[in-house]
């Protein structure tokens, strides 16, 4: 696996190119400057060839803006289903307010040409992203 983007102790992102998976672990989720950044560096991994990105909100805290959910289904999630991207699954997140967004993202992506999925353990999600990758 190799890190592609990473900001302190908000978020870090890899790719597995033995799943063709993007693989991103928030701990929070309250920066819309990151969220963009991050999400930008996402898109370019999946332009790029993967094919699932993993969502790992498990530990994360705070949600999503409003502006930034609007971001998520006026242009991110667009732009993964032009790129090509079959599925977007997200590792639950054990914080209440982090399991409102994930919901929320869940329902928004649902909208679009790629899968929507939702496991509690980040093995689990990588052994389906693993399963896309071979379909």
């Amino acid at each position: 696996m190799e890190e592609f983007y990473a900001k302190g102790k908000v978020v870090r992102a890899l790719v597995d190119p033995s799943i063709q998976a993007v693989i991103v672990h928030w701990n929070y989720l309250s920066n819309d400057d990151i969220l963009r950044e991050c999400t930008a560096a996402q898109l370019e991994q999946v332009q790029a060839g993967a094919r699932s990105i993993i969502v790992d909100v498990s530990i994360a805290r705070g949600m999503l803006s409003e502006a930034a959910q609007r971001y998520f289904q006026d242009e991110f999630f667009p732009a993964l289903a032009k790129a090509g991207l079959r599925a977007v699954i997200t590792v639950t997140p054990r914080r209440e307010l982090a399991l409102a967004a994930a919901e929320h993202w869940t329902k928004t992506g649902e909208l679009f040409t790629f899968g929507m999925y939702e496991t509690s353990e980040l093995a689990a999600a990588r052994k389906l992203a693993g399963q896309l990758a071979s379909a």
